[in-house]
């Protein structure tokens, strides 16, 4: 059987993975997942996630940075997960 990763609904999910060697297997992702370890990761991930804001570039009251790129991220809500130790991880409950 082949493994499969699975982001819904489209355009809502964010994923960083931070690291080396990190596999993905088998994982739903319905909102946002930060990772930090070498580890292989699979399970059910459902959440807010985070949202992108459209920012004007004329509007001062956001720093210069944020204006240039023209959107600033809104972390709504999301799955954080470090690992110490490197081995297989599940997701789910």
């Amino acid at each position: 059987m082949g493994a499969y990763i699975l982001v819904l609904p489209e355009g809502r999910s964010t994923i960083a993975i931070k690291g080396q060697s990190i596999f993905l297997q088998d994982l739903a992702l319905d909102g946002a997942l930060v990772i930090d370890a070498e580890v292989k990761v699979g399970g059910t991930v459902h959440n807010a996630g985070w949202a992108i804001e459209k920012v004007d570039y004329k509007d001062t009251s956001v720093p210069e940075e944020v204006r240039i790129r023209g959107f600033k991220i809104i972390k709504v809500e999301q799955l954080e997960k470090t690992y110490n130790e490197p081995g297989k991880y599940s997701l789910s409950p």
